[in-house]
């Protein structure tokens, strides 16, 4: 049930991030940002009743885009990372600094 959710959150964050990266959806062109709301407007199109799975994990991925991509970059930011890894995490995975 949440495997929808976590495909618009990938998606979003993904063609926001390659938003040069053009592609073709059943021989229609877009480009890359547009993808996730695609794939919620084919959903609504067919039934399956995912869209509103789709929705939530657009929500959340521009939640996230907008903290780790966009407010580091605000001056009165001055660099703040809303979602660091924590340092256990990089310790256990054996990443620097």
């Amino acid at each position: 049930f949440i495997s929808m959710a976590i495909v618009g959150v990938v998606t979003y964050v993904w063609g926001r991030r390659n938003s040069a990266v053009r592609m073709q959806i059943v021989g229609v062109p877009i480009r890359a940002p547009y993808l996730s709301w695609v794939l919620t407007g084919i959903s609504l199109l067919v039934g399956s009743g995912s869209s509103r799975d789709h929705l939530m994990g657009i929500a959340v991925g521009h939640i996230y885009y907008f903290f780790e991509d966009v407010y580091p970059l605000l001056p009165t930011s001055k660099g703040f990372r809303l979602f660091r890894t924590p340092k256990i995490l990089k310790l256990i995975v054996g990443q620097r600094e």
